[in-house]
């Protein structure tokens, strides 16, 4: 007897993270870059009247610290901050194929920065079948449920 291949259609709709959620991960990983950047303030003390470029100073080195928190865990977990982590989520490659260094290094820096300028941008992650917001769609990533989405590749067919 032949041995047939069943094909399961399996719904990835719920393993892709709502917005609520990618907020209280945000909402953590602005608590512990806020945390660093109080403690590095203390051990050292910044002008708060100094300038660079004519911009704030303290603006700046911030910008750099909340830039460098999220590519740096990012890259070291393949995906992920302690806000993700604590919360249960995960960046990964829309095509299923490892999320790559290329990807994250886009989707830290220049996604953070440029959604930061333009904030209406994650609100694409609303509407979208994917729940993707602007950078999302421009380096085929989403932000998925872990514990769902590795459900979902690991069920047996």
């Amino acid at each position: 007897m032949e041995d047939k291949k069943v094909f399961v259609e399996r719904d990835f709709a719920y393993a892709y993270s709502s917005f609520g959620l990618r907020f209280l991960a945000y909402i953590i990983d602005m608590m512990v870059i806020s945390a660093i950047f109080s403690i590095g303030k203390f051990i050292f003390p910044i002008d708060p009247e100094a300038k660079v470029l004519g911009l704030e100073l303290t603006n700046v080195i911030y910008t750099i610290v909340s830039l460098a928190y999220f590519t740096i865990l990012s890259l070291i977990t393949r995906g992920q901050s302690l806000g993700k982590i604590i919360t249960g989520l995960r960046v990964v490659s829309v095509g299923g194929e490892n999320l790559s260094t290329s990807q994250i290094l886009i989707r830290e820096i220049a996604g953070r920065y440029i959604q930061n300028k333009f904030v209406f941008l994650y609100a694409l992650a609303l509407v979208t079948p994917k729940k993707q917001s602007f950078i999302d769609l421009f380096t085929d990533t989403s932000v998925v449920k872990e514990d769902a989405f590795k459900a979902l590749y690991t069920e047996e067919i």
